[in-house]
């Protein structure tokens, strides 16, 4: 499971030569297929040995303009599952408001948001005071994260851009179409990110259904596979996959690890990636998972 990839390494990105030499080892040890053969060939009890599949989740250029070009060039199939709001131009991701936010402050002191019970001590890192502020965000209510990251701005002096400022550009429904053409399987990744399980139900039932339509108007293909905004197993109960199975979809992914990924379709276990090569090639060969269920 991977989201971004930069040519700096910036916010925990993998670096081009660090997403390489993470490809080459699937590529000379294992047998990389598509995420949608994966499945259906160990429905029917073919799946051949060492078989492994590469996501990307989200849907930013960076996609197109780093990681695509490594994998065409080794012959590795991938999955691409995208914001379908983000992809439109109508929303940027709110982890990047936060971020864009706290890096383009220069107050370095303790700040309090009105209506909220803590204090950001913006003399911490600046990753580490996005990490306070993105775990808060994931548990409230869509609404309220509005207002906090508003709130946020507001106490920072800073606009929030409109529009994705470059460094979180989503990619454009031309260059998926392009990436279909030349093999990439497209997913769903909801409409704007949210966190499922804070939603109504008639939001529920919009984000799932409203971004399976979007894709299949964009591009002419249906979406058969959904990707849980977080994908935490607290970010997802029964009420949520119900939703996914009524909007039609086969299967979902989560973003979490399982011993045995494909036992349940509406959670099927991923990977997380690593900056560390060591990290990286024991998540691969799965060493790192030996006491997880």
């Amino acid at each position: 499971m991977y989201h971004r990839l930069s040519n700096e390494g910036l916010n925990g990105a993998l670096t081009p030569d660090q997403f390489r030499s993470q490809m080459l080892i699937v590529k000379k040890f294992f047998n990389p297929i598509r995420l949608e053969e994966l499945i259906r060939l160990n429905a029917i009890g073919e799946l051949p040995e060492h078989s492994v599949s590469i996501t990307f989740d989200d849907g930013y250029e960076d996609f197109s303009a780093i990681a695509f070009p490594i994998l065409s060039e080794l012959n590795i199939p991938v999955t691409l599952f995208v914001t379908t709001g983000f992809i439109n131009g109508d929303l940027w991701l709110w982890p990047d408001q936060l971020r864009f936010a706290l890096t383009s402050t220069e107050i370095k002191s303790k700040l309090e948001i009105p209506g909220f019970d803590f204090k950001i001590d913006l003399l911490e890192s600046t990753e580490l005071s996005w990490s306070k502020v993105a775990d808060h965000c994931l548990t409230i209510s869509n609404q309220e994260k509005g207002n906090f990251i508003r709130g946020l701005y507001n106490e920072l002096g800073i606009e929030l851009p409109s529009e994705a400022p470059d460094l979180y550009r989503p990619l454009s429904w031309e260059k998926i179409r392009n990436l279909m053409e030349r093999g990439v399987e497209i997913g769903s990744h909801s409409h704007s990110h949210p966190i499922m399980t804070k939603l109504t139900d008639a939001e529920l039932k919009n984000e799932v259904e409203l971004s399976r339509a979007i894709i299949v108007s964009q591009t002419g293909q249906d979406s058969l596979g959904f990707c849980y905004p977080n994908g935490q197993p607290c970010d997802f109960q029964v009420r949520e996959t119900e939703a996914v199975k009524a909007a039609r979809y086969k299967y979902a992914v989560a973003a979490f690890p399982g011993r045995t990924p494909l036992r349940n379709l509406w959670s099927i276990n991923r990977y997380p990636a690593s900056t560390s090569y060591e990290e990286a090639e024991k998540t691969i060969y799965g060493l790192k998972f030996f006491s997880v269920n």
